[in-house]
């Protein structure tokens, strides 16, 4: 005995009634490809922004780990380096003679050498991560204030000058512009010359001052990291923490490296 045509085609419209035809599934797709072009780059801007307020957190306390040294020795800032520049008669190349060392051995900040804490930014790649006297930078650093040698004012010196005389960082009651003067922030290399500061960055032990022309040289390229959207964080002598761009920067604005008045 044959089934009713109704019977028979039951099966087939529960199919279909339980599952996607292929337009369907295609509506799915795409409605799911639109809200993640809308959530990514938000969740992007999450994600930077956390990194931006770790990265201002790190160098509050390493700001204030500047000053509490000062506090502790005679108002007068850390030095660069306890012996004296390259080439002096005071060699400079120990390992526990750098600021960070210095900061570190004093207790005024965690062990410089476990990394991934305060010493580290968190925009830092490992990749970008260079080791040049025996302790791994992680992205911060003060200005290395070698104008000092042309008779410019300074903030951060060596100990000691080119002929073995007594040198040092200046005095927190010298300083008249604390909350305009770069005291510590994001510093590195360029990965390439050819574009700053979108190229990215390999961290390094300091800064130096931009040229009388503007922008930095090309043999040691050290300066300021903008690392965050394309800015780099700074902490000044005062305590508090900006965002500033590379025009900004390498033009010096406001004499923010102490070039012409501390």
């Amino acid at each position: 005995m044959s089934l009713p045509s109704s019977e028979l085609r039951q099966p087939f419209l529960r199919l279909k009634g339980n599952g996607f035809t292929l337009l369907e599934l295609l509506v799915v797709v795409a409605v799911v490809a639109v809200l993640a072009g809308l959530l990514l780059p938000v969740l992007a801007k999450a994600k930077d922004k956390s990194r931006g307020a770790k990265c201002s957190s790190n160098l509050k306390q390493m700001g204030n780990a500047f000053l509490l040294y000062a506090t502790d020795h005679a108002d007068q800032l850390t030095p660069f380096n306890s012996g004296g520049p390259f080439n002096s008669p005071v060699v400079p190349h120990s390992l526990t003679n750098w600021w960070y060392q210095i900061l570190s051995d004093g207790k005024y900040l965690s062990d410089v050498r476990h990394q991934n804490g305060v010493w580290r930014c968190p925009a830092v790649m490992d990749k970008d991560i260079q080791n040049p006297f025996g302790v791994p930078m992680e992205g911060y650093g003060p200005l290395e204030n070698t104008n000092a040698l042309t008779g410019l004012p300074s903030i951060i010196n060596y100990s000691f000058d080119h002929n073995g005389g007594r040198w040092g960082s200046a005095r927190l009651t010298d300083i008249q512009r604390a909350s305009q003067v770069w005291l510590v922030g994001d510093v590195g290399q360029p990965r390439d010359p050819n574009s700053i500061p979108a190229g990215g960055y390999k961290t390094e032990i300091c800064t130096f001052a931009p040229s009388t022309f503007g922008g930095w040289p090309q043999v040691i390229p050290k300066q300021p990291a903008c690392r965050h959207n394309l800015k780099t964080k700074v902490c000044f002598v005062d305590g508090h923490i900006e965002e500033w761009n590379y025009g900004e920067l390498s033009t010096n604005k406001n004499d923010v490296f102490a070039l012409k008045q501390r």
